[in-house]
């Protein structure tokens, strides 16, 4: 139980907090007897210290933990201890987190090794163990450390550093975590510690399972948006377009006034029609620069090099290409005269002002990310392979609290 601070917005205090009321906080952490006076109680020890000791957080927590790499089978659901926040981070319970194809690719040991608890992106390290050692125990020679899986979540924040000002007890968050962790610390877990930085009040008429995917693929998009200075008027195209990162940039693409085509199979056109998409091309059917008499001024990539070079056919001398896929042909490029880039990592603003962004645009009614499928947490495998094998419309989530997953 939380007894909170008052709350700013009841809608986004669910579950696991209580209303405020200073005398029943005073009265409780004081044992006094004149609570039936309604008269707020004179003590020497503040409600706001009391009510981190009234946090009913335990020690240990169930979560998924990668041994090693290889299939679905190294994905071991167990118990590990739940860590507590450093002087600028947070503890939240996690109620939904969500899958990222980062995830299956380092379980199968593509990329950039992780060390403990990495899932992707900048390095910034995090948490600090509750008691005894978060640190696993030293693997064989050759063979990755543990680690748990998930960088984007939902929840309710349950503790906070002694530095955090701009997230409160109690507040419903969605959060991307650190990585480059030193400590069993990520998403696919019960308690999850993140940078106070990158917290994000949940949008009020999102449930905790939409909002555990907005973290990594909206900053992706809006990353690839803002690179490409995206302007009311022009024509967008986005290969893939009903993905995570693309349904994504094609309504940050929407919200700046930019007429937005892609291409997604049959299935996903209905869909793309309500998040705003003007023109759905069928991959399956046709081809697509056969098809799109009229040039672009964008190309947003996000399946691979064969496409990113097919694209150039429909793009505008002087036109913008950028890939979170393989890269476009730099000779193909110049020979076009359009500017190519691949976007790699972290570029122009940072996460904390992006994710506070896209907060806005979800909180507004201009971006909504859909939920594929859902899984519960310890079937994080089968989770991470429909990710892998199958093409989805917006996300996978893993389930790890049912009974909030679906509030607002």
């Amino acid at each position: 139980m939380i007894l909170n601070s008052r709350p700013k917005n009841m809608k986004n205090r669910l579950s696991l907090t209580t209303l405020y009321n200073p005398t029943l906080v005073l009265c409780i952490s004081a044992l006094l007897v004149a609570c039936g006076s309604g008269q707020e109680a004179s003590t020497s020890v503040s409600s706001e210290s009391f009510k981190a000791e009234l946090i009913d957080v335990p020690d240990t927590q169930m979560a998924i933990v990668q041994m090693g790499n290889g299939g679905p089978e190294v994905l071991k659901y167990q118990s590990i201890p739940v860590l507590e926040p450093a002087t600028d981070e947070v503890l939240v319970k996690v109620v939904a987190t969500a899958i990222n194809p980062i995830d299956w690719r380092f379980r199968e040991g593509v990329g950039r090794p992780p060390v403990y608890g990495v899932a992707g992106g900048n390095p910034d390290g995090g948490g600090a163990p509750s008691s005894g050692t978060t640190t696993p125990p030293a693997p064989p020679t050759g063979e990755r450390p543990p680690s748990v899986p998930g960088m984007d979540i939902s929840g309710v924040v349950v503790k906070l550093g002694e530095a955090v000002t701009n997230i409160e007890l109690g507040d419903a968050v969605f959060a991307k975590l650190a990585t480059g962790q030193t400590i069993l610390n990520g998403g696919y877990s019960e308690y999850a510690i993140a940078p106070a930085n990158q917290v994000v009040t949940k949008p009020t008429d999102r449930t905790y399972a939409e909002a555990a995917g907005l973290g990594t693929v909206s900053i992706t998009a809006l990353r690839t948006i803002e690179h490409a200075d995206v302007s009311a008027g022009q024509r967008v195209f986005i290969n893939g377009i009903a993905g995570g990162i693309g349904s994504s940039a094609a309504q940050i693409a929407k919200a700046r006034g930019a007429y937005v085509l892609g291409t997604a199979s049959g299935g996903h056109h209905e869909y793309l029609k309500t998040i705003g998409v003007d023109e759905a091309i069928n991959y399956r059917e046709v081809q697509f620069d056969e098809v799109i008499q009229e040039p672009v001024d964008v190309v947003i990539e996000t399946v691979g090099t064969e496409t990113a070079n097919q694209a150039l056919n429909i793009l505008k001398p002087g036109g913008q290409l950028v890939s979170i896929a393989g890269p476009a042909d730099p000779d193909k490029c110049e020979a076009a005269g359009v500017i190519c880039a691949r976007l790699g990592g972290p570029v122009g603003r940072s996460n904390e002002v992006l994710l506070q962004e896209i907060g806005q645009l979800a909180e507004a009614g201009q971006f909504k990310l859909n939920v594929d499928t859902t899984f519960p947490l310890e079937q994080a495998g089968a989770a991470q392979d429909l990710n892998h094998n199958v093409g989805t419309r917006g996300k996978i989530i893993l389930i790890v609290d049912p009974e909030m997953a679906d509030q607002k």
